[in-house]
């Protein structure tokens, strides 16, 4: 894996609200923080849309138009959000769809033009290791690798005493995948063992290797979430939080299978499943278990935290049923 450079973080004035903008391949997100006596960050207010900015980009090069308005008018939202909660200063990254659309640049240029908000597009290393930063960062885990799984790449960082390594990103995004490979409703066996094949080639190719003793594997990502959601209402899990939740491979594999034998109308229905990630989940669970299988990891710890911060039940904006953390 790539060597990635170490910076210390700065944050913000104490006091001093800012909202931080996710604009994702499948969903973008906005949280409001306010930064308190001894660095903590209470999140004032938060909101999600589903973007689905990935779709058509591998097939055209560009983000469909009608993608990009629905983008367009998810950010006013965010900034009406931000506002309302006397934000001066609103932070926005874009990852994977924008960095390889060939009209990302344009749509950007129009987002600062006309809502006042600049966009940086992240590289894959500077997502993983934003993703890492916030991810492993709130959970005590010493070694391992840290996952983060979005609607168009995957990123995978290795660590060592709670310090980065080394991280790879590559293009097998939960909704890219999908949209690639299982083209069916629901997905024939052969589809399913094609996008397996691909998601081992390109781990294989990025360097992924398995998991060495006393090492540890940690999941971000909507995906990721979902899959924990489904097995904490299957097992009767007495916690919501998902944040530590520990995830076997078998029952991935098994929720994963699950959802695979059933029609796309009938997954709307699962209970814990989002449901503009019912044409994704599969996709990406695939992804999920492939990476499990090729780290020899048994399970992964579940982060609620990631490049944009955590989203919190605190804030009425962002509680329960809001889709912050879905």
């Amino acid at each position: 894996m790539r060597k990635v450079s170490r910076r210390r973080a700065t944050s913000a004035a104490s006091g001093a609200p800012v909202a931080v903008i996710d604009v994702g391949s499948n969903s973008g997100r906005v949280m409001v923080y306010r930064q308190e006596a001894g660095g903590h960050l209470h999140v004032l207010a938060g909101s999600r849309a589903s973007l689905r900015l990935v779709r058509e980009l591998d097939r055209t090069g560009g983000i469909p138009g009608e993608s990009l308005e629905r983008a367009f008018e998810a950010l006013r939202d965010f900034r009406s959000v931000a506002r309302g909660s006397g934000v001066r200063r609103i932070v926005a990254a874009g990852t994977s769809a924008l960095r390889d659309a060939a009209n990302g640049p344009a749509f950007i240029r129009r987002v600062r033009r006309e809502l006042g908000i600049a966009i940086r597009t992240l590289s894959g290393l500077e997502e993983a290791r934003y993703g890492f930063l916030g991810a492993v960062g709130g959970l005590p885990v010493e070694h391992g690798a840290l996952f983060d799984l979005g609607g168009g790449s995957l990123q995978v960082a290795r660590f060592r005493d709670r310090r980065l390594l080394g991280a790879v990103s590559v293009p097998l995004g939960a909704l890219r995948v999908s949209d690639a490979f299982l083209r069916s409703d629901p997905p024939t066996g052969r589809e399913m063992r094609r996008l397996r094949e691909h998601a081992r080639e390109l781990l294989d190719e990025a360097g992924v290797r398995a998991l060495g003793a006393g090492e540890e594997l940690v999941g971000t990502g909507g995906t990721l979430r979902n899959l924990a959601k489904i097995d904490q209402r299957a097992s009767g899990y007495p916690i919501p939080r998902l944040h530590g939740y520990v995830l076997t491979r078998r029952r991935a594999h098994d929720i994963v299978a699950g959802l695979a034998g059933d029609r796309l109308k009938k997954r709307a229905g699962v209970p814990g499943l989002n449901a503009d990630r019912r044409d994704s989940v599969v996709g990406g669970g695939l992804v999920v278990d492939t990476l499990m299988e090729m780290l020899g990891a048994d399970h992964v710890v579940v982060s609620g935290e990631g490049a944009r911060g955590r989203p919190s039940s605190a804030s009425p904006t962002c509680g329960p049923g809001s889709g912050c953390g879905s």
